[in-house]
């Protein structure tokens, strides 16, 4: 299989959110999503540091933007669907196109934590993965004190298979532990409306 080959969405919907890959010019909308949750951030998105500006979101958005083209990341900014305000990212990440699989990542900005919006994320993502993709395996994987990001797949029944130990550094540089979250397709689809439209 050619991922290159594969037809993407423009924009995948939700009831409340809308998710699309990274444009040129994406990057001031981004940086204020960031600088305003810095301190929210820092402690578990190694790119959020007291140097972020609104050219190192630019930079982010214009590279992301060719690794979607080139299917070797499939970064998303999520917006609101009604006020069209950039409230965090997601996306696509450790993608195994032969099997296929697909780890979800997400951040959402203080301001907009606990509104469920992650959650309405991460289903629209876990279905497009196994309904567009046909993926056979989605993983979720967190850090062991990061509480709000490890409750959404426990609300969504994600399997949590396990931990690995020491597999990662944090943003200080120190070891840590990841938690590793799965569903599979034979799992069944998570219930909600979402659509999207091939480009």
């Amino acid at each position: 299989m050619n991922p290159i080959l594969i037809d993407l969405p423009e924009q995948i919907l939700t009831p409340r959110v809308l998710l699309r890959h990274p444009r040129q010019g994406d990057g001031k909308q981004l940086y204020e999503a960031i600088i305003g949750s810095l301190d929210h951030l820092r402690p578990w998105m190694s790119w959020a540091s007291s140097e972020h500006s609104a050219a190192n979101s630019e930079d982010l958005v214009r590279r992301a933007h060719a690794k979607w083209i080139l299917r070797e990341g499939l970064m998303m900014l999520i917006f609101d669907r009604a006020s069209g305000e950039l409230l965090g990212g997601t996306g696509l990440h450790r993608i195994n196109w032969e099997v296929p699989s697909f780890e979800i990542g997400y951040w959402i900005k203080k301001s907009r934590e606990g509104q469920g919006l992650i959650s309405e994320t991460v289903i629209a993502l876990t279905r497009f993965c196994f309904e567009g993709l046909k993926a056979k395996r989605v993983e979720i994987r967190i850090e062991p004190a990061n509480a709000r990001s490890l409750a959404v797949p426990r609300r969504l029944g994600f399997n949590e298979e396990g931990v690995l130990r020491n597999s990662d550094r944090d943003t200080s540089g120190d070891l840590r532990d990841t938690v590793v979250f799965s569903r599979l397709s034979a799992d069944g689809l998570l219930e909600m409306e979402v659509s999207w439209q091939l480009s």
